[in-house]
């Protein structure tokens, strides 16, 4: 939530810029109201924010706001609403100063439950009149939902006219970092800089995001994520008008992805009480992420023992990719892998259930003819197929998520079978008649799409991973050594992993190449030499509070 109001009407014409710690809103019209949010603040003892309201250079009024969360509070965000003395034309706002919790003990929960260290404000971006010829557009973000799992959407399919289920989507990053900065940019993990091994991931600032296009084309932009890994922060808030992060709560369910979806009726429905019918919302929800603990009353009557989760992690952890990929098959029993994976299924179902309501809503509300509506997985998930859990992997298990397209009725293109998450922001901006985005972008428009483009997903952790597709053949190759990818691929492989009955073999590199493999691994050096931006792998001086919240989801 952000607005900007005098006597009650919001203003419209406004332009904000961040800094490390707040923003700055210049208008065209005076406005005397501000209401934004606070959130990051379930590790936070106390927060004061500092709002200075300006005209040209003279400061008109200010206020100093002090908060005192208190320890384990459910809230994780607060709205502020304050008011200057006389209009405005400038408004200041920033953290002033804050207090962390210093109890070991609520400092391991909190990182548990994947809450953010620090509070932020949620930065905003103006909004404009948009075009009614544009469509509204509204992108679901199913954290970790693996492409043969749609067999459980059937009742949401029947319900979606128009949808197409893409037969072979590809996701270009393995992990909700580099996988969303993909979506937002429409460039790959070495381009956009947000990857697992990066000291501080951010989305690299040159770069147009999806919502910056679409506020240029008058969309008001919207997004509420259910993980503060999409913290604004991090480049994922740029661009957007409200974004709102709302941490998912496992064990009291006060969020998850049903008051994401409530959030987003409430902004829908104002929005369209306003006029502003041309918005776009994005929406990240965190329910089939592991631990794939789903509500009571859709884990039915399962018996299953939590504590066999440090039976199932541990069998994995702390094994790197060339280990596990060496490795003999991992001894774990069938009947721990399917106890987990029923969790997930359960977890799957509940969320079905929440996304036909969603469509419901805005068949309602006469929204649902008129949208773009993109719901897919950021990547899937493994359970332990070729030894690799949660989202480690270049199999198709994790890099083919499950993906639904509704096109709008007023059409501008066709969805093919081959789909890779590169592709969606080339697709809009398309639509829209953005050539300068669709430049930007390493995919293609829907519509132009061509089987002479090798498709590329990369895995930057401790080794750097390539899994590269091209006339139906695909190859993983695995460069190790602490260096930057540019000069890994110099040396050639370490590893090639080819598509066999059983799924896939490893074989170490060889001083000559297969023609295929020649072919493949030519195009990844091509691929590695066009990418401007540096990931020096070598330095891993993380924090370890960073360090524990990375193994904790499963991203070590």
């Amino acid at each position: 939530m952000f607005r900007l109001s005098i006597r009650g009407e919001t203003v419209d014409s406004f332009r904000v810029t961040e800094d490390s710690n707040g923003f700055t809103i210049n208008s065209d019209e005076l406005f005397q109201n501000v209401t934004f949010h606070i959130v990051g603040l379930e590790n936070v003892e106390s927060c004061k924010i500092k709002i200075l309201f300006e005209d040209g250079s003279q400061t008109i009024d200010s206020k100093d706001i002090i908060y005192n969360t208190g320890v384990f509070d459910a809230r994780n965000w607060i709205e502020v609403n304050e008011s200057s003395s006389d209009p405005v034309s400038k408004a200041r706002i920033f953290i002033d100063s804050y207090e962390l919790s210093t109890n070991p003990k609520i400092e391991h929960w909190l990182s548990k439950k994947n809450t953010n260290s620090v509070p932020y404000l949620s930065t905003p971006s103006p909004s404009r009149s948009a075009n009614p010829d544009n469509p509204p557009i509204i992108i679901v973000s199913v954290d970790s939902l693996r492409h043969d799992r749609l067999s459980r959407f059937k009742p949401l399919l029947n319900e979606m006219d128009g949808a197409v289920t893409p037969s072979e989507p590809r996701t270009q990053g393995t992990s909700t970092w580099p996988a969303h900065a993909s979506l937002f940019t429409g460039v790959h993990p070495l381009e956009h800089g947000c990857t697992n091994d990066a000291i501080a991931p951010q989305i690299d600032p040159s770069l147009t995001t999806l919502a910056e296009l679409l506020e240029k084309h008058g969309y008001r932009n919207s997004a509420v994520v259910s993980s503060g890994n999409l913290s604004p922060q991090l480049g994922y808030g740029r661009g957007f008008h409200r974004y709102q992060v709302q941490d998912i709560d496992w064990k009291r369910r006060e969020r998850d992805v049903r008051t994401v979806f409530r959030t987003f009726k409430d902004w829908m429905s104002a929005d369209i009480k306003s006029g502003a019918t041309r918005g776009s919302y994005f929406l990240h929800i965190f329910d089939v992420h592991y631990p794939y603990i789903p509500p009571d009353h859709y884990a039915g009557s399962t018996d299953f023992d939590f504590s066999q989760y440090d039976t199932y992690v541990e069998l994995a952890k702390n094994r790197d990719y060339v280990d596990l990929l060496k490795h003999d098959p991992l001894n774990i029993d069938e009947i721990t892998i399917n106890q987990i994976t029923g969790l997930y299924d359960r977890c799957v179902d509940f969320v079905v259930d929440q996304l036909l309501d969603l469509i419901l809503y805005l068949k309602r509300v006469d929204v649902y003819d008129d949208s773009l509506i993109i719901i897919a997985g950021d990547h899937g998930e493994d359970f332990y197929e070729r030894n690799f859990i949660y989202h480690h992997s270049l199999y198709n298990e994790n890099i083919k998520p499950g993906m639904i397209v509704k096109p709008p009725a007023s059409g501008g293109f066709s969805v093919p079978d081959e789909v890779d998450y590169i592709d969606i922001l080339p697709t809009i901006a398309s639509l829209l008649g953005s050539e300068k985005a669709v430049d930007q972008s390493s995919g293609s428009p829907f519509t132009e799409r061509t089987p002479e483009q090798p498709r590329i997903t990369e895995r930057l952790l401790d080794t750097y991973n390539v899994s590269i597709e091209l006339h139906g053949e695909k190859l993983i190759f695995t460069y190790t050594g602490n260096k930057e990818p540019s000069k890994l691929v110099e040396g050639g492989p370490s590893y090639i992993e080819q598509s066999s009955d059983d799924g896939y073999r490893a074989v170490e590199s060889r001083d000559e190449l297969t023609e295929a493999e020649y072919e493949l691994e030519t195009h990844v050096r091509s691929f590695v030499k066009d990418r401007s931006f540096s990931v020096d792998s070598s330095d891993k001086n993380i924090s370890s509070e960073v360090e524990d919240r990375l193994e904790e989801l499963g991203y070590k």
